[in-house]
């Protein structure tokens, strides 16, 4: 199937991210049935491991719309 595990990895830091947060929730919400004190800790602060993550990714894309932007209107005054 898979020669070696670079051809299923996203190529795109910030999607590989967003994938990370995915499986982060997708664990924290496997962990809900759970009632031991250890496990409601894990999962909690799996979810706001996730919710870090997608923060810091549309921060970057935001940033990243910024630059395009400033550089536009930088170009187009010229």
């Amino acid at each position: 199937m898979f020669r070696n595990p670079k051809e299923f990895l996203p190529n795109n830091k910030g999607t590989a991210l967003i994938v990370l947060g995915l499986v982060l929730l997708f664990t924290s919400h496997a962990l809900a049935e759970f009632t031991q004190p250890a496990l409601v800790i894990l999962r909690y602060a799996l979810f706001i491991a996730a919710i870090a993550l997608y923060f810091s990714v549309a921060l970057a894309f935001h940033r990243e719309r910024l630059r395009k932007k400033d550089a536009r209107e930088t170009t187009q005054k010229n």
